[in-house]
């Protein structure tokens, strides 16, 4: 599976409510049940999250998915681009 910009715009928005949270890698992959490498692949924007580990991922940051899509209305000529 190719990853995208928004896969790379999704992997920073985590990273920085991750980091705002004070959270580990190793904790959110966990809470994601992911290994640590899936999970900073994911973060880096070279793997694709998979829906259930961002719902997973949200629960335990304690913030809703559109907290973490957000991102993506921000971007939206990012994404058009990408659906040519």
């Amino acid at each position: 599976m190719n990853t995208t910009h928004v896969d790379r715009l999704v992997g920073n928005r985590l990273k920085y409510i991750r980091t705002n949270h004070n959270l580990s890698v190793s904790e959110l992959a966990l809470s994601a049940m992911l290994s640590v490498d899936e999970y900073k692949s994911s973060e880096a924007g070279a793997r694709r999250f998979r829906a259930a580990e961002l719902f997973r991922i949200a629960k335990k940051l304690n913030v809703s998915m559109a907290d973490i899509l957000t991102v993506l209305d921000r971007s939206s000529s990012a994404v058009v681009d990408e659906n040519r």
